[in-house]
């Protein structure tokens, strides 16, 4: 009955943009009266936003996460990543290809298409910030979001 943390680090823009071991998808357990215990971590380059939602409707919290300061020349693929819980505090990590669409600024969800099923809004922001050196981005700059539909069966 305690409410829980998911926690992203990976605000990479002022200090430096090199990639960090300790950025990535944090949860805390909330152990009562308001104290916080880490109790997961998944490194995701750059992590800059968590949602949880019952993605897959099978009664337990999953999360979909971006990375705007991705590992974009060597792992495009954790610029999103959707995190399916199995079990209690076990995650099976997704790389969903939507790298090649956009550079992953925003994230929303929200049930678009009015099945019952959570989707995803991935909002776009590709034009500089490039921190990686050689690093020639094919997303489309012009496309302002994109929408995940949820495809689960359950």
């Amino acid at each position: 009955g305690n409410l829980d943390l998911i926690y992203t680090c990976g605000y990479n823009f002022r200090d430096s943009r090199i990639l960090k071991p300790y950025h990535g998808l944090y949860i805390y357990k909330n152990t009562g009266d308001y104290k916080f215990k880490q109790t997961w971590f998944y490194p995701i380059n750059g992590a800059t936003k968590a949602i949880a939602a019952d993605f897959d409707k099978d009664g337990d919290l999953d999360i979909a996460t971006i990375a705007f300061f991705a590992d974009m020349k060597n792992n495009p693929a954790e610029e999103f990543i959707y995190f399916e819980q199995s079990k209690p505090m076990e995650f099976k990590a997704h790389a969903v290809p939507v790298s090649k669409y956009g550079r992953w600024m925003n994230m929303d969800v929200s049930d678009i298409n009015k099945d019952g099923k959570p989707d995803i809004i991935l909002g776009n922001y590709a034009s500089g910030f490039l921190f990686q050196p050689n690093l020639t981005p094919t997303w489309d700059e012009h496309q302002p979001f994109i929408v995940l539909q949820n495809e689960m069966k359950k």
